[in-house]
């Protein structure tokens, strides 16, 4: 078809140009030719299949050719390895050339929508699959930038034929265990570049607050992975009566999680899309400012800390134990300004507080070796903020230097007024900026970046 049509593209100049043609017969091979070139190649993709999508995306995908270019040849990807995975959940997830994150999807017809760190990530239209490639053409969110590519599996994961529902997979406690374990995985990492950059700002380095910089980036991706996987848990569990009572302990482990991420939200950016259900892809979830997540965050913590909660064969220092669950929702009574609420914990745990509470492992690329630790709560922790919520507060940052605590000292410094006279930083700074990926109708940019 392409070949006809350069080939009557070409004739029809050379008839013109020799005047060998009447006007009406020039007339007719333009209209035909108009015709012709607005196959596939063309105007819009084709949005037919002849396969049941739904059942045919689910796995992992690897970029096999593409071009970013409509007019230009399909080539193979030398890019970097990029790869998408669809799950029976609805979960996605993206790693590679065109960033790293999971997210959710929907599929209407042929057109899947895909949402990343709850924001807009790709649209994909399916035009078929042969001989093991899947041919789509993409739409970069919010660029509108298109890319024609073949997609493979490199692992075919099969559908089972009897399809399972997704809360099967919690019917045994060691998997609920690696479900707790696997929002670690993502959160770790988010506490780890937000500490990173915290640190900075403490000692007058400013460099990192940029919407583009690479702790930013990562840090908010983090965060939207965890509440995802947060927020798909929680459905799950709470949506069967006998995992409810079964696993009350392990659902109050998950909400005192989510609660860490809220509040770090609302006392690290100010604002964020936030809800406590997996989201709809059909609508964005709606913009909670810093005195809303707190307020979610405080309803989270006073739910978890009725009651107790392990991880079997890990210290307790190691995960949000109950003990930090409460020293937390005792930082969100600070940030709320209610020292009453706040007072009571720290008298209560100063008197059996361990020398650790609270300690969050930065690891190496194997998962194993750890780079750092970070004191989250320690028993210095609970004499510096029992002294805030006292009204102790003449000299408190001094008194945290000469303990060397550092985690908790930038959300201090804001809540006492002392961050820009301590840090020299200027008022904008007080928040963190958001990835330009992030910013979308009716979310704006935090002032000054």
């Amino acid at each position: 078809m392409k070949d006809s049509v350069i080939f009557l593209s070409l004739r029809i100049q050379f008839l013109i140009q020799m005047k060998k043609l009447p006007n009406i017969y020039i007339t007719i091979l333009i209209v035909l030719y108009a015709v012709l070139s607005c196959g596939k190649d063309g105007g819009q993709e084709s949005s037919s299949t002849s396969f049941d999508l739904r059942k045919e995306i689910l796995g992992e995908w690897e970029i096999h050719q593409a071009r970013f270019d409509k007019g230009a040849a399909m080539t193979d990807w030398e890019l970097e390895t990029t790869r998408f995975t669809f799950k029976e959940n609805g979960y996605f997830e993206t790693q590679g050339y065109f960033g790293s994150g999971s997210g959710s999807f929907s599929i209407k017809s042929s057109q899947i929508t895909t949402l990343v760190n709850n924001q807009p990530f790709m649209d994909i239209l399916v035009n078929g699959i042969k001989d093991g490639l899947l041919d789509v053409v993409a739409t970069l969110k919010p660029s509108e930038q298109r890319i024609w590519m073949s997609w493979y599996q490199p692992n075919i994961i099969e559908t089972p034929p009897t399809t399972v529902p997704p809360e099967t997979a919690f019917s045994d406690e060691q998997n609920v265990q690696q479900a707790i374990l696997s929002v670690y995985s993502s959160l770790s990492p988010f506490i780890v570049n937000k500490y990173a950059i915290e640190a900075d700002l403490c000692n007058g380095r400013f460099e990192k607050l940029y919407p583009d910089g690479s702790e930013i980036k990562q840090a908010w991706a983090k965060a939207y992975e965890s509440l995802h996987r947060i927020n798909a848990f929680l459905s799950l569990l709470s949506g069967n009566n006998e995992y409810t009572i079964k696993y009350t302990s392990h659902i109050a482990h998950i909400k005192a999680l989510r609660a860490l991420l809220t509040y770090n939200l609302a006392t690290v950016w100010g604002k964020a899309r936030y809800e406590e259900t997996p989201h709809d892809i059909a609508a964005l979830p709606p913009v909670l400012m810093a005195a809303q997540l707190l307020e979610a965050a405080q309803k989270d913590l006073e739910a978890a800390t009725q009651e107790s909660y392990s991880l079997k064969g890990v210290a307790a220092y190691l995960y949000l134990n109950p003990t930090a669950a409460q020293l937390l929702l005792a930082e969100v009574y600070l940030s709320r300004g209610d020292m009453t609420k706040a007072k009571e914990i720290y008298n209560r745990i100063s008197q059996q507080a361990p020398e650790q509470i609270l300690v969050f492992n930065e690891v190496d690329a194997t998962g194993v070796v750890v780079v750092q630790s970070i004191p989250v709560y320690t028993r210095k922790h609970v004499e510096v903020l029992a002294a805030e919520a006292a009204g102790q507060t003449e000299g408190l940052p001094e008194s945290w230097k000469q303990q060397g605590l550092t985690y908790g000292y930038w959300q201090m410094l804001k809540r006492l007024g002392k961050a820009e006279t301590v840090t020299g930083c200027q008022r904008y700074q007080l928040l963190f900026p958001y990835p330009w990926n992030a910013i979308t109708d009716g979310f704006t940019q935090n002032e000054g970046y």
